[in-house]
């Protein structure tokens, strides 16, 4: 996916001084380590040149290049050089100086979330326009301090400031001008209906400058307009050694994208024993992987031993031999230091046709995984780690470790039968590394029941009960046992939304204070499971610990946070609307810096979560946090409209509540600039727009909106009426005192459309 979109930049111009250098970098790192650049030139690297000109110059091309939010979806076959076209370099110099280009490459071995992709356009919005890093430098600096991630939402708002179609829809809503290219069956149907579409296929004038005049004829006639088999077609030729070899080459080429892969697959088997048993190792780690392998991953992974389980150095092969034996159907990139599948064609196919050499893959990995893992002493950790980011990079130094460590339980989880490997580990499991999605720090597990809870495996749970004591050390047992860092076996199933855990844990049978489970417990930040399970959204296990009689549900973390206001913070609906429905639920309780669970969800522009506190009978509107701002105050603040519109209707909201600064909900939205907040703010009844009081003196909210040139509020204002300062002067007239340009002035006057009157 390509996306076009203009960005204009309202605040402060940034030199390049300001934009600190050594600071983007790392920001863009923390937005997402993807870098979606390297795909890019490993794409354009294939493309013919003077191919694709019959896409640009098309007249849906040139439209949607015109439209606004519009979407052009490029249709075609596997391998007919969709990518390519989604890659063109002249995409950029086609659009205007004041635009971007962004874009995003969805490849079968590695799956991106809509949260994801929103953070990769981050990313690259602020790596080509520094206009944007004040923006999110701020965000950056805030969530680096809490040590936490900027949610969906907030990503969403950064940018105005099954997955394809929300992030479509969410790109259109802001603007973007969407170049999609697809299979036809992939695409969501309402996109399709609106949108442009040009039918890809591989043209006879690419093809032309893709091959050797004297063999165009056969491939145009068996490549079917595929440039994929355009281009195994061709490699097939340059193995033949004579004329007489390419003769009968081209008289038996396969004339399909299947029949060319078993081809392919044919050639591979008939290699010598060791190559061929290469190649199967080579492809059942590149079919199965969670994700792309780097080259050393890769290495490492065919050099364990298919009997002991165990990497032995004296297997390891040269990237060379890596593709040699592969028939072509693997490709190495040096620039991004991975290895894939050329195409997830040829994924489907090979699944399907190759003899992998063992029937359970899932298994192979998880074993080999474990083993790793073991042979690190990992299930007895000698060593602790300040933070994740040294223990990641402690990973990353034995190759194909980190991959072990955050996959070896996905594998386990998709073997058909589980393999004896995994019990054995985790009834070893005596100080496992946790990294916990709401810690910033590494935990260490103290019981194997731990391990079993986190990653999910209710059954070896049940096993892990049955035998008790047996299994403890040192009389560490009771199965509220803690974490190094206070978590119970719940809080870890929890924070994994890990629900047929969470039932094993809490339908045990309680005999006594050492074997119930304490569904109250928090770990050393004070975090309970219905802490956990609401922060995240796991609305099944929030309403499965409300049934618990003993539940506290408006128990405090560390910091005052409870609960609700996790849920209302993180816009988690359902588990707003089951912790209300709980009797005894206080929704005004204040948490960190004396906010609310209503302060958040106006802040964060939750309307869901907000139209659920809302039709609490007791809900306190005018609840004043800190630094004395109210739920409307910060949702004018946050420019959230549905949020405004909401509170400011409630019956009894002060329209005219001022904060510690002695700024309004209105004064707010005007010295900010959001118009549309300001006109629901002046069409509402009791509101005062000479409301703005601190120590010192009187300034109506117009002289904010002056201040800062936000020439579209002020009109609004001057339509609700004639607004004087203490000194009888217009606002307009105290703006063009002797201390101001009178140029500024009147640049502010043609732009508005008004006439000053000064009195």
């Amino acid at each position: 996916m390509v996306w076009q979109a203009a960005f204009a930049y309202s605040g402060p111009h940034l030199t390049n001084l300001e934009v600190c250098a050594d600071q983007v970098p790392k920001i863009s790192l923390w937005l997402t380590p993807i870098n979606q650049r390297a795909i890019l030139k490993e794409t354009l690297a294939k493309r013919a040149p003077d191919t694709c000109i019959w896409f640009l110059s098309g007249g849906q091309f040139k439209t949607w290049i015109q439209t606004g939010g519009g979407v052009l979806c490029g249709i075609g076959l596997p391998g007919a050089g969709k990518t390519i076209i989604s890659a063109i370099e002249h995409l950029q110099k086609l659009v205007p100086s004041d635009s971007c280009v962004v874009f995003i490459f969805f490849r079968h071995t590695d799956s991106i979330t809509v949260k994801e992709a929103l953070a990769i356009v981050a990313r690259q919005l602020l790596e080509n326009h520094h206009s944007v890093f004040a923006l999110i430098s701020a965000v950056y600096e805030d969530h680096t301090r809490q040590g936490t991630y900027p949610s969906k939402e907030e990503l969403i708002i950064l940018l105005r400031k099954d997955t394809q179609l929300e992030i479509l829809q969410l790109l259109a809503s802001l603007g973007f001008n969407a170049l999609v290219t697809s299979r036809p069956s992939t695409l969501p149907a309402d996109i399709l209906q609106t949108a442009l579409k040009v039918e890809i296929s591989a043209q006879d004038e690419d093809i032309r400058t893709l091959v050797e005049q004297r063999i165009i004829s056969t491939i145009q006639e068996k490549s079917r307009g595929m440039f994929l088999l355009a281009s195994f077609q061709l490699q097939m030729l340059q193995e033949c050694l004579c004329i007489a070899e390419l003769e009968e080459a081209l008289e038996e080429m396969p004339a399909g994208v299947r029949e060319m892969y078993g081809v392919t697959i044919n050639r591979i088997t008939k290699q010598p024993k060791h190559g061929f048993a290469l190649a199967q190792r080579i492809f059942l780690w590149l079919l199965y992987a969670k994700r792309s392998l780097t080259i050393k991953e890769l290495q490492v992974a065919v050099a364990i031993c298919p009997r002991t389980g165990k990497f032995h150095v004296n297997r390891m092969v040269c990237v060379r031999r890596l593709a040699s034996v592969c028939g072509g159907l693997v490709a190495i990139d040096r620039e991004s230091d991975t290895v894939r599948i050329i195409h997830y064609t040829a994924c489907d196919v090979l699944k399907e046709m190759f003899p992998i050499g063992h029937p359970y893959p899932h298994s192979v990995i998880t074993s080999a995984c474990i083993q790793l893992l073991m042979d690190h002493s990992y299930n007895d950790y000698p060593t602790s780690h300040a933070d994740v980011w040294d223990f990641e990079k402690s990973r990353l130094l034995q190759p194909l470790l980190d991959y072990a460590y955050l996959y070896w339980a996905s594998h386990s989880k998709d073997c058909s039968i589980l393999p004896p490997i995994v019990f054995e580990f985790i009834k070893k499991c005596w100080r496992y590394p946790l990294v916990l999605p709401h810690y910033s720090w590494i935990d260490f597990s103290t019981h194997p029941i731990h391990i079993a809870a986190l990653y999910g495996f209710p059954e070896l749970m049940h096993i892990l009960i049955q035998d008790g004591g047996r299994l403890c050390r040192a009389q560490r047992s009771g199965f509220d046992i803690r974490t190094e860092g206070e978590s119970t076996a719940l809080i870890l199933a929890t924070s994994r939304g890990e629900f047929e855990v969470v039932n094993v844990l809490l339908n045990r049978p309680c005999h006594d204070k050492t074997t119930g489970t304490n569904v109250n417990l928090g770990d050393m930040s004070g975090t309970t499971a219905l802490h956990c399970a609401s922060s995240y959204g796991h609305d099944r296990i929030v309403r499965r610990l409300l049934q618990v009689p003993s539940i506290e549900v408006n128990s405090q973390d560390m910091i005052g946070n409870t609960p609700l206001i996790y849920a209302s913070l993180h816009g988690n609906d359902a588990v707003v609307e089951a912790l209300l429905e709980f009797d005894g639920i206080d929704a005004n309780l204040r948490g960190n810096c004396q906010c609310t669970a209503l302060y958040h969800a106006a802040t964060r522009g939750r309307e869901a979560a907000l139209r659920l506190l809302l039709q609490v009978d007791e809900i306190d509107v005018n609840s004043r946090n800190l630094k004395g701002e109210t739920a409307l105050i910060r949702a004018s603040m946050s420019g959230s409209k549905a949020g405004v519109r909401l509170l400011a209707e409630v019956k009894g909201i002060n329209l005219n509540a001022n904060d510690a600064d002695g700024e309004t909900a209105l004064s707010h939205a005007t010295k900010l600039g959001h118009k549309e907040i300001a006109r629901i703010l002046l069409q509402t009844d009791g509101i005062d727009a000479h409301k703005h009081e601190d120590d010192h003196h009187f300034v109506p909210s117009i002289f904010g909106a002056i201040d800062r040139h936000i020439e579209s509020v002020v009109p609004l204002l001057l339509q609700l009426r004639q607004i004087r300062g203490g000194h009888a002067r217009t606002a307009l007239g105290i703006y063009s005192a002797p201390h101001r340009e009178s140029r500024e002035r009147n640049k502010l006057c043609q732009r508005s459309g008004l006439e000053l009157v000064c009195q």
